[in-house]
């Protein structure tokens, strides 16, 4: 980096982002240390303060830098489905059924493209991390984008779903509907546009929050099933092991057995040669003993 302007630091921060995450720490310290050596003190101690990211937090990083649509996809839907549950909130007819569906089809193709980068990246995905990812970004998809005072494709902390607070604003707008003029004039306007009632956004705020509790239950079934397939997997993986194991310790068992087969002719070779001789040796004894006796018999 030649010079350090604003826009060259906020490229090099961009860049440190989509680094392998075993490299974070040391990359980081050696750009703020370039820095600093090229005069910019300020942008260096900005640099070294700049946190790692979690394993969650850096996926998701990966999967905007390295799979823009997947991402752009997810965020497209999260804010579709925040409109489809505003809309609802303010007493409207309002699909929530097709937007959390579009939500969760985009969840499901961002979760597979995370875990393809970070199997990429040497980081394979157990069941538990799989569903850590998938609740982060199912929150990326509640906020319909990175959350407030964060910077896409720099998230550094795993993160939590916005709570139904986001939905106060419409309410309270509503609310100051309702009390803006008195009953009389309401009545003679009869060509104003008709208010929300209090028992309209409470009717309707019960029905995104039973539709939301619907959408859970779906997505902690879903998260068991992706569990289940997990575990699955882990034992199909372990039987074919098991199965490896136990081939080669036949193909071992069967090699010796070839070995003893070949070594069977030639000790059987040597048996007989061992035969011979021994039959030699007591031919021999047996002419020792009777060339003996027959000295003895002279002698006598």
């Amino acid at each position: 980096m030649a010079a350090t302007t604003r826009s060259d630091v906020e490229i090099e921060i961009d860049r440190l982002y989509q680094r392998p995450l075993d490299e974070f720490v040391q990359a980081r310290n050696e750009l703020g240390s370039r820095v600093r050596a090229q005069g910019n003190g300020e942008a260096a101690l900005r640099l070294h303060s700049l946190a790692k990211p979690s394993i969650f937090a850096w996926a998701v990083n990966q999967l905007y830098w390295q799979a823009r649509p997947a991402f752009d996809a997810l965020m497209k839907a999260g804010q579709q489905l925040r409109r489809v549950q505003a809309t609802a909130l303010q007493g409207r007819a309002a699909d929530l059924r097709n937007a959390g569906r579009e939500r969760d089809v985009a969840l499901v193709a961002a979760l597979d493209r995370t875990l393809e980068l970070l199997q990429q990246a040497g980081h394979p995905a157990t069941p538990a991390m799989r569903l850590r990812l998938a609740s982060n970004l199912d929150a990326l998809a509640a906020h319909g984008g990175t959350p407030p005072g964060t910077v896409p494709g720099r998230l550094v902390e795993d993160l939590e779903p916005p709570g139904f607070e986001v939905f106060a604003g419409i309410e309270r707008r509503a609310a100051r509907a309702g009390k803006a003029e008195p009953e009389e004039p309401r009545r003679q306007r009869t060509s104003a546009p008709k208010v929300v009632s209090f028992e309209a956004i409470a009717n309707a705020r019960r029905a995104v929050a039973d539709a939301e509790r619907a959408l859970n239950e779906k997505r902690a079934e879903a998260h068991r099933a992706v569990a289940a397939l997990e575990q699955a997997r882990a034992e199909v993986q372990a039987a074919q092991a098991e199965t490896e194991r136990a081939k080669s310790a036949w193909d071992e068992a069967q090699r010796r057995v070839e070995q003893a087969e070949r070594r069977v002719p030639a000790r059987e070779s040597a048996a007989e040669r061992a035969r011979r001789a021994a039959d030699q040796a007591v031919q021999a004894a047996d002419r020792a003993r009777a060339t003996l006796e027959a000295v003895r018999r002279e002698r006598k």
